[in-house]
């Protein structure tokens, strides 16, 4: 798909914006990921923070994703 014809130029600038946003939550959330003690070193608390942060990324996703199939 051309995507220079098929989408506006505002519309292709929010999905940047989305994405960007996505690689945001991403770089802010491997930390909690990664190291063993973040969140005071609680399991669930950090499964937790990542459970909801997942979800706001697919929630994000499947708006750029709307917008590009829009």
């Amino acid at each position: 798909m051309d995507e220079s014809k098929e989408i506006d130029p505002a519309t292709a600038r929010l999905i940047n914006e989305l994405l960007t946003r996505l690689g945001m939550m991403m770089e802010d959330a491997s930390p909690i990921a990664v190291l063993r003690d973040a969140c005071e070193g609680r399991l669930a608390e950090r499964i937790r923070f990542l459970d909801l942060e997942v979800t706001r990324m697919q929630a994000i996703s499947a708006a750029a994703t709307n917008l590009l199939n829009g």
